[in-house]
């Protein structure tokens, strides 16, 4: 248990070794948006579910698909 523990492992942290890990990860990250060229998923990769559920909501609007959500209801007990 870190509580056991005669010097716990965050004693003297942050420190300057810190600062300069946190700065190089930074130096090496910051400028990647331009530099990668991220693989374009087809959208065919980002359907999981069966055609006919698709077919069922691409029918009906917000309202429609609203009624398949659970209804909302208040349990005052939890409340604090």
């Amino acid at each position: 248990m870190v509580g056991a523990m005669e010097v716990p492992p965050e004693a003297d942290h942050p420190d300057a070794e810190d600062d300069r890990m946190i700065e190089a990860l930074i130096e090496t990250t910051a400028d990647k948006p331009e530099k990668i060229d991220p693989p374009v998923l087809a959208p065919s990769v980002l359907v999981y579910q069966d055609q006919s559920l698709r077919d069922q909501m691409a029918q009906g609007g917000f309202e429609q698909a609203k009624t398949r959500f659970p209804s909302k209801k208040m349990l005052k007990e939890r409340c604090t």
